[in-house]
């Protein structure tokens, strides 16, 4: 996932950052929450992990809207 949002990062200063539309940092936030160290030990319990999923999802779903706009202009 750190690779895709190294891509998306890189489109979007590519394609210039636009404050309302999409961009990476929900997806920025979710991989910094997923290197918590009960995320990374699998010491969270199972309703934090659900929430680490889902945050990482609304983040990939949004950069993924930024990286076809991005790619689209190509």
């Amino acid at each position: 996932m750190s690779g895709y949002y190294q891509a998306a990062r890189q489109l979007e200063f590519f394609k210039g950052r636009n404050e309302s539309g999409p961009n990476t940092d929900a997806l920025a936030d979710a991989l910094a929450l997923a290197q918590h160290h009960d995320a990374v030990s699998g010491t969270e319990r199972q309703h934090v992990a659900a929430d680490y999923a889902k945050r990482i999802s609304i983040g990939y779903a949004e950069a993924e809207g930024l990286v076809a706009s991005a790619l689209a202009l190509l």
